[in-house]
């Protein structure tokens, strides 16, 4: 890899560029503290400055990888029959996990659409109900938040309809299609990627992302520029 670093000619022209937080708005919050305490002890000084990796999303734009959900202690016709007032479920393929979460990416420009799979079968998941869909969400949100996927399978799916269930994430198909297979869980659920017109709605509405919604890339590789706090 061929790392080539120069010194911007005119800081400047980002003075107004708008700037949103694709990943990591938690280590932000954690920089302005650290600014805010050293600043209270000592003034103005490098901590005043943030180190960040920005990307030209006009012209190149980040990939928004989607990031998976397993669960365990429910089977597949638990969850089925939970689901089955407001959740249309129809077979899907069940045999390549990556080739799944493709297909679901294609459906998705139809509509919003999730994928389920156990150990023996898998399901496209549909909302039938809008009204439910939208009792369900959290009214304080922003209407950019209550519309993400990840949103309503976490506030309709897994807090309502399954009673609360925690799942877990993983950032594969496969590997979701693998804690299946070993028994770490018992169900996959697979979300398709999100726009990152998605991403800079919530951003401009002043929220930030659920948890664990999505995997940006590129990224710079670990260590490529390092900072010293002192």
């Amino acid at each position: 890899m061929h790392l080539r670093r120069s010194r911007a000619g005119r800081p400047r022209a980002l003075e107004k560029a708008p700037v949103v937080i694709a990943d990591g708005h938690h280590r932000w919050q954690t920089a302005l503290q650290y600014r805010n305490e050293r600043r209270a002890a000592e003034g103005l000084g490098p901590w005043d400055l943030q180190l960040m990796f920005l990307v030209d999303a006009s012209r190149w734009g980040p990939s928004l990888l989607p990031i998976h959900r397993v669960v365990g202690g429910i089977d597949a016709t638990a969850a089925l029959e939970a689901m089955a007032p407001v959740v249309r479920a129809e077979p899907a393929p069940r045999g390549n996990p990556e080739r799944l979460a493709e297909e679901l990416a294609a459906r998705r420009a139809r509509g919003r659409s999730f994928a389920m799979f156990d150990h023996y079968g898998a399901w496209w998941l549909t909302i039938t109900d809008p009204a439910a869909e939208r009792a369900a969400l959290p009214a304080e949100r922003s209407a950019a938040w209550r519309d993400l996927d990840v949103s309503v399978l976490h506030s309709l799916v897994f807090d309502k309809l399954l009673g609360g269930i925690k799942p877990r994430f993983v950032h594969s198909a496969t590997e979701a299609a693998n804690e299946v297979k070993s028994g770490e869980a018992t169900l996959g659920f697979l979300l398709a990627p999100m726009p990152f017109d998605a991403v800079r709605a919530v951003a401009e509405a002043g929220e930030a992302m659920p948890p664990k919604s999505t995997f940006f890339v590129p990224k710079p590789a670990t260590g490529v520029v390092m900072r010293a706090l002192d």
